[in-house]
């Protein structure tokens, strides 16, 4: 009878005491590093480990900018979001209309015309956005610090980050 829960008593106390040398803590060096170098920029999932999907963020953080051009460079952004988060809703409810659409039907041909027109419309657009953005914050950014991010942006291209 005593036999069962002891057996139990010890798996759960064994089972306990073996979780935490399993668990990483947030004070360790692995981790402390990571936060200390993108404390001030984190994102989330890959952004949060530094991988970006835009390789000039990747530069940007790599040059010692100011808070007042992090803020600036932040209202620049904010303004590119909202302005692509109104094209691309569009193109959304365009791309439902085509899905939506039946091969069979006679409005199809129209629907993919549609689509295909605005997706290559808006990849245009958003090619232009990117440009303007980039000039922006280029323009922003010291004599040293364009240097910098000519040489970051190089060095990204050849691979050798």
């Amino acid at each position: 009878m005593y036999k069962p829960l002891f057996v139990a008593i010890a798996t759960a106390a064994t089972l306990g005491l073996a979780a935490p040398a399993f668990a990483q803590t947030a004070d360790s060096p692995a981790t402390s590093a990571a936060h200390a170098q993108h404390k001030h920029w984190q994102g989330h999932g890959r952004h949060a480990r530094g991988e970006h999907a835009w390789p000039f963020a990747v530069a940007l953080h790599k040059l010692n900018l100011s808070d007042a051009q992090k803020k600036q460079i932040h209202g620049y952004l904010e303004e590119s979001r909202t302005t692509i988060e109104g094209e691309m809703k569009n193109l959304r409810a365009e791309r439902r209309a085509f899905f939506t659409t039946s091969p069979g039907s006679p409005n199809y041909a129209s629907a993919y015309q549609k689509y295909s027109t605005d997706a290559a419309h808006a990849v245009q657009v958003r090619v232009q956005q990117t440009a303007t953005l980039h000039t922006r914050i280029y323009n922003i950014l010291t004599a040293s610090q364009q240097r910098q991010l000519a040489t970051e942006l190089a060095a990204q291209a050849s691979g050798q980050e």
